[in-house]
Order: C-alpha cells, then sequence, then structure tokens
C-alpha cells in the first residue's frame, strides 16, 4: 500500500486550483456529461469536492491509519509525522486514541519492517532473541501463519523460530533438510524412494526441534499464551473447548498438519507434499514409547 500523505494546504492548493481551472472561463464537460458545480456551491453545499477534501482531510488520516493497522501485511513502511498527528487529533480525539494511531505508526516504523507488522502477542515472544537470530523467512512465515491461523496460530509456533534461533546446531539440521526437500521438484514421482527418505529425514528433525522446544520451556510460555488468548476470547457454549481452527494453528494435531499446508501460498510439487504426508504419517504412527 503505498499512501501520498499530503499536508492540509497543499491538498487545499490543488484542489482550489483543479476546481477553478475546470470553472474558468467557462465550464469544462469532464466525463460522461458532467460539469463542476458553480463556484458559489463551494458555500452552499458541504458535499462540494473542494470543501469535502479540506473538511475531511484529518478523518482520511485516521482511516489510512486503521486500514494499515487492520491489514499490517499492506504496509512496511511509513514516513508520518508524530507530532502532526497529535497536533491534529489532539483537540477532536480522545488521547488514547491519539496515542493509538503513534502506536501504529511507531510499529511500521520498527527496524527491519515484517517484525513490526507482526501482532503484539507474537512479538512479545521474539523481542528478547538475539540480534540477528531471525531470518527474514521466518518473519515472513509468522506473518502468514497469523493472516490465515491468526494472531494465537503465530505466537504459538513462534517457539520453533526461537528454538533455531538459539540452537545454531537445529538451524544448520533444518537447513539441510529444507535443502534436501527443495530437490523434491515436478521432475521427482511422488512414489520415488527419495521422497521417503526426506520425510523420514524431516521427522528426525521436528523430533530434534521439540524435544528443544520441550527443554527450554517453551511449551509453557505456549500454555501460557493459550490461557491469556482464551481469557481475552471466551468461547461461547456451543463452540467446544478445543476446536479444530485453534489446533490447526498450533500445531498440536498432526492430522491437521496436511489441511494447514494447503491453505499456506507455497506451490509445493506433488512430490514435496507427498513428502510432508509421510512425515506426519510416521508421526502417527509412532508409539510414544518410542
Amino acid at each position: 500500500m503505498v499512501w501520498l500523505d499530503l499536508p492540509r494546504w497543499q491538498v487545499t492548493l490543488q484542489v482550489l486550483r483543479r476546481t477553478l481551472k475546470r470553472r474558468l472561463p467557462r465550464p469544462q464537460q469532464l466525463w460522461n456529461g458532467n460539469v463542476e458545480p458553480p463556484l458559489h456551491t463551494f458555500f452552499t453545499d458541504p458535499e462540494h469536492v473542494a470543501r469535502y477534501a479540506i473538511i475531511h482531510h484529518s478523518q482520511k488520516r485516521r482511516k489510512v491509519l486503521r486500514l494499515a493497522d487492520n491489514r499490517r501485511d499492506l504496509t512496511t513502511d511509513a514516513g508520518i509525522d508524530l507530532d502532526d498527528i497529535r497536533d491534529i487529533f489532539a483537540d477532536t480525539a480522545p488521547a488514547a486514541a491519539v496515542n493509538h494511531d503513534v502506536a501504529i505508526v511507531l510499529r511500521m516504523r520498527t527496524p527491519g519492517g515484517r517484525m513490526g507488522l507482526l501482532s503484539d502477542l507474537v512479538t512479545s515472544r521474539l523481542k528478547n532473541l538475539p540480534e540477528g537470530s531471525l531470518r527474514q523467512a521466518d518473519l515472513d512465515n509468522l506473518l502468514i501463519i497469523e493472516r490465515i491461523f491468526s494472531p494465537l496460530g503465530a505466537a504459538v509456533n513462534a517457539s520453533r523460530y526461537i528454538a533455531l534461533g538459539t540452537h545454531p546446531d537445529l538451524r544448520e539440521l533444518s537447513d539441510r533438510v529444507e535443502a534436501v526437500e527443495e530437490k523434491l521438484d515436478d521432475t521427482i514421482a511422488v512414489d520415488d524412494p527419495r521422497v521417503a527418505q526426506v520425510a523420514a529425514e524431516r521427522h528426525a528433525f521436528e523430533q530434534a526441534l521439540n524435544a528443544v522446544i520441550e527443554d527450554s520451556g517453551l511449551t509453557e510460555d505456549e500454555d501460557a499464551i493459550f490461557e491469556y488468548w482464551d481469557a481475552l476470547h471466551p468461547a461461547s457454549a456451543d463452540e467446544g473447548q478445543d476446536g479444530a481452527g485453534q489446533d490447526a494453528c498450533a500445531g498440536q494435531d498432526p492430522t491437521s498438519v496436511t489441511d494447514a499446508i494447503g491453505k499456506m501460498p507455497y506451490d509445493y510439487s506433488p512430490a514435496r507434499l507427498r513428502c510432508m504426508e509421510l512425515a506426519e504419517e510416521i508421526a502417527a504412527n509412532e508409539s510414544p514409547a518410542s
């Protein structure tokens, strides 16, 4: 989203200049036979285009800021003057609303861009990680997960990237598995023995990752997130206590992973999709004792 946030004086000058040009020396016919109304209607018609632009300038800014807050995936930067926001809304909006607009702008200005686009629930888990431990691809994945499965899903999945960011050996293993998975392109048949081999490697990595998450106490953090989320979003009587949406986004139900992957905007080959399915089957068939 590109927003041309022009100052009020510039908008006023441009719209008045355009209106005068279309009326003087004689009215110009625009599209579908339309013409600008007589100049005196500027004083009598609240909806006159020039008058409307002047009056609603600050309201449009607030509307765009709300859009930027609701769709954080659409914007990565903002050249908005914070004092300008305070001055515009100081007399017309509560202090909390003004501070909220300022917070939106600050979030859009966050270094790295993508971190600032994630919800506070997610960033609260990532903010203490060592600098450079998170990759751009990690943040991209979390953004997509948040958009599809809600902030709860991204906050829980953040455990994965926290573990990778704090355990270089685990990150190295992850890179190796992803490298062999990428080789399962459209030239590889779904029944090729390499598919099952890579699935076994993926399963082994996921076991190592889950062990690190468990040993690091991240599962306790996830439990706290679920409790916090439930307190903010109490379930109605007919929703049940463990809806499929929550399980899918949190990754707690292995049988839902394929459905979750199907919602992700990645163009995986049939062989790679089959590899993921086989990795799920291995996890589901493996006994807890082993």
